[in-house]
């Protein structure tokens, strides 16, 4: 089987699960709506999710992760499914601001048992993301920053010359 991104799906491998729920596509997307796998720091991503339920489940939830290359987690979500009847279901994540320091990584995406004790499809190391930016460095964010300097004369008590303020206990 072969995944939306014509990834090869390898059960056991890259695949996981008892396909009660299948994920049948993923697809990431730029703000615009654009099906890509890269980014800019700071840009948002879309997921859209296909599943299909193929038994009689009244909830499920679905998650997604990023994981850096070096296999450093860092995003996980996920969210209750209420589902009337076995058919398809489509979902979209919506990441508003992905301040990820530049880097690979990838999106893994499941469906889970509404209690958490089933996989029902797993996806992992599948689909890849590409973040863009300036050099890469060990952290895992990239939040915007200006460092500046200040004026040596400064009158403001909390900001004396050489002193840079730290926040309270």
């Amino acid at each position: 089987t072969r995944s939306s991104n014509g990834a090869l799906l390898k059960p056991g491998e890259n695949r996981f699960g008892n396909q009660a729920v299948a994920i049948v596509a993923v697809r990431s997307r730029n703000r615009g709506g654009e099906t890509c796998e890269e980014i800019s720091c700071g840009e948002g991503l879309q997921v859209d999710l296909d599943l299909d339920v193929n038994v009689d489940v009244r909830s499920f939830n679905v998650g997604a992760s990023l994981v850096r290359s070096d296999g450093l987690l860092c995003l996980d979500t996920a969210t209750p499914v209420a589902c009337a009847a076995p058919g398809r279901k489509s979902l979209r994540l919506e990441i508003r601001r992905l301040d990820l320091a530049p880097g690979v990584y990838t999106l893994d995406v499941g469906a889970y048992s509404d209690e958490w004790e089933t996989v029902f499809d797993y996806h992992s190391g599948v689909y890849p993301l590409l973040v863009r930016g300036a050099a890469p460095t060990r952290a895992v964010t990239a939040p915007p920053l200006d460092w500046s300097e200040l004026d040596s004369a400064s009158k403001d008590p909390d900001h004396g010359p050489g002193r840079l303020s730290r926040p309270g206990p």
